[in-house]
């Protein structure tokens, strides 16, 4: 398994991880056509969440998954058809180099998922997403790494969520 050079600066990491994820692109963009081109419904979906996994022990994993939400979410490892509820996993088989976090002046689980999320956001571009008709988000999963900013990659998204930090807690109006 390749290696990614110890010590190496955060931009020079994130273009060296971005240029192993590039030649996966032309597989992720079908895969996502496939899904985005899916009209088989059977329950309500209102929004779909994207979530990158950090790599977090620089194993190479690219771990990234779109999750269908909406009211009447379910559970069913047999149904075919999209649903509130179910996950579809966009980059199994992906692997990129091997890297010991240990040997970075930063944290390799944040460059990792800031140059994952740029690349699924290009990717999705290039499938067709701008133009998809449920809202539809990306974010490092569960705020474990990354900026945890929650970003639009369609227009139905950009109406419904402004940019924020997930988790981010609203003041209250002062009375």
């Amino acid at each position: 398994m390749e290696h990614l050079p110890d010590g190496l600066a955060r931009e020079e990491f994130c273009r060296l991880y971005r240029q192993h994820l590039e030649p996966h692109r032309e597989g992720l963009v079908r895969t996502l056509t496939q899904l985005l081109d899916r009209t088989d419904y059977s329950s309500p979906v209102d929004h779909l969440d994207l979530g990158v996994f950090a790599d977090e022990s620089g194993d190479g994993h690219v771990s990234v998954w779109c999750y269908f939400n909406g009211p009447n979410r379910r559970v069913s490892g047999t149904e075919p058809s999209l649903f509130a509820g179910k996950s579809v996993h966009l980059t199994e088989g992906i692997r990129v180099p091997i890297h010991d976090p240990g040997a970075y002046e930063f944290s390799t689980a944040d460059a990792s998922i800031t140059v994952v999320m740029e690349w699924v956001e290009s990717c999705w571009e290039d499938a067709g997403g701008a133009a998809y008709a449920i809202p539809a988000t990306i974010t490092g999963h569960e705020d474990c790494c990354g900026s945890g900013e929650v970003k639009p990659l369609n227009g139905a998204a950009r109406a419904r969520v402004a940019p924020q930090r997930r988790g981010s807690k609203r003041s209250k109006p002062s009375t």
